[in-house]
Formats: C-alpha cells, structure tokens, sequence
C-alpha cells in the first residue's frame, strides 16, 4: 500500500479571515470553492507548490463549538502543520512583517533542524522549518 498527502482540512469559524491569512500572508493561491447549502458548509481550496489546504466553514460545527465553549489549548486530533522552506530566518522575517504572531522564536532542534511556529486563523498551530543540509 502506498500512502502520499493529499491535504489538510481546517474548520474555520470567519471565511474571510482564514482566507486573508493563508493567501496574503502565507502567499498560497485560491483555488477551487464549493458551497454545500444541504449542509450549510463552504469550502475553499488554498495551494502552495506541492500541497493543498482545504479550508470548511460549517455552520453547524460552529454552533456546536459555541455551545461546548471555549476548547482546550491542545486538543486531541490535531497537533500542527509545517511548512519546509529553505531559508528560515528569511521567512520568519517576512512573516513578521505581514502581521504574522509567532509562538516561539527560531530553535534548533537536536536533529539540528531550525523550527518556529506560530498561529494562523482560529488559534490554528503551524509551524515552519528549515532542515540542515545533508552532506
């Protein structure tokens, strides 16, 4: 069996915030929309070069979320997403510049990766990464 990623799909309580963060400061393209009335969601495909993040508006999953209140800080199911990019303090900077609010500063991590992460639209986590090069 082979297994490759497909996507990563967020519910997103506010479209237009979701869509402002991961097109004008992330820099990933609108692609495909489809409205579900039946089951009153939205969806927006976002892409980058070699992934697509889908984002889900659906009305009922946010009353539901109002009516449970506020959830945990780390909720089971979903941890985070990283993106690779081949400069980190490039990015880092120009994701600062663009409003970006960011957890952690850079780190190295015992695998000698650079990592920092950071917040996107409904607290969700991300971070970025720059792996050491291989000799």
């Amino acid at each position: 069996m082979k297994v490759t990623f497909d996507n990563v799909t967020f519910a997103v309580s506010n479209m237009d915030t979701a869509l402002d963060f991961f097109i004008h400061k992330l820099g990933l393209k609108k692609d495909r929309v489809w409205d579900i009335p039946d089951i009153k969601t939205k969806l927006i495909e976002v892409k980058g070069d070699n992934f697509t993040i889908k984002l889900m508006h659906d009305e009922r999953r946010i009353a539901r979320a109002k009516e449970m209140g506020d959830a945990p800080d780390y909720p089971l199911g979903y941890a985070h997403m990283v993106f690779k990019v081949d400069d980190i303090d490039v990015t880092y900077t120009d994701l600062v510049s663009r409003n970006v609010k960011f957890k952690t500063e850079i780190i190295e991590t015992p695998d000698g990766a650079k990592r920092a992460f950071f917040v996107g639209p409904d607290n969700i986590e991300l971070e970025i990464v720059q792996y050491p090069v291989s000799e």
